[in-house]
């Protein structure tokens, strides 16, 4: 089975109101077997950016079977100090507590996972991911 933990700008694709190619390769993947997360720790993110008109709300995504992902305050600790950005660091520590193979579904290229086993790529790492495990 394949997790792939979702970040903020693939949420965002797939809350948006207009068509997009994330909204188009997310009904694709959901027809095979893989879990779909969000992290808790986008919560306050999301929440600031949904408010305006060009989303719909995040219970659309609960619905379509997508997880919370805890995030647990232990992986705080772990994060180094010269993180640039803590966020992503939380998430991937996150991720890493999954059972299975994780990939973090991510547009941003400059996503940086600090965790060894879990990576982060657009839908094309999605799909090679995918295509491992089948």
């Amino acid at each position: 089975m394949l997790n792939i933990t979702l970040d903020y700008d693939v949420v965002l694709d797939l809350l948006s109101k207009s068509n997009n190619d994330t909204k188009h390769c997310f009904v694709r993947l959901q027809k095979s077997s893989i879990c779909f997360w969000i992290p808790c720790c986008l919560i306050s993110l999301l929440e600031n950016q949904i408010t305006s008109n060009k989303y719909g709300p995040l219970v659309e995504l609960l619905n379509k079977n997508v997880q919370w992902l805890s995030s647990l305050s232990e992986n705080w600790i772990k994060i180094p100090e010269n993180s640039k950005n803590k966020t992503q660091a939380m998430m991937s520590l996150d991720a890493a507590n999954l059972q299975g193979t994780t990939i973090i579904w991510t547009n941003n290229p400059d996503f940086v996972s600090i965790h060894p086993d879990i990576e982060s790529g657009d839908h094309e790492l999605v799909y090679s991911m995918l295509a491992e495990i089948d």
